[in-house]
């Protein structure tokens, strides 16, 4: 059995940023779509460059549940950091269901924007 076949495509969550209002900073939150619940919703988040010389290190977030239409934050994101390539990692169970996903901010995705900015 394929991979492809044990993991559904991504439906119904989003991971996007804002910026902090009086701030340089932004905000990364993870948002729920869906008509249900998510369980035992745990974030990773990491930066790093293309050439693999830079990178931050790992944080977890444990989310917990995510109900329908919840929005909750996961972290500041510096500019500092925007030069590089952010990565969200969202792992949670709707149902009896693992979702497994990334999600990017592409290098200097965030430095030139105002208002929000949802990641690929």
């Amino acid at each position: 059995m394929k991979k492809e076949d044990l993991i559904p495509p991504l439906d119904g969550v989003q991971v996007f940023a804002e910026p902090l209002e009086g701030d340089s900073q932004w905000m990364v939150y993870v948002k729920n779509l869906r008509n249900e619940a998510l369980d035992l919703v745990l974030i990773s988040s990491t930066s790093y460059d293309d050439t693999g010389d830079v990178q931050t290190i790992t944080l977890r977030h444990q989310i917990g549940e995510l109900l329908p239409g919840e929005i909750k934050p996961i972290e500041r994101l510096d500019p500092a950091l925007f030069h590089l390539k952010n990565e969200y990692w969202f792992s949670g169970w709707s149902g009896t269901v693992l979702l497994d996903y990334a999600f990017f901010f592409a290098p200097n995705q965030l430095s030139n924007a105002s208002s929000a900015i949802y990641a690929q």
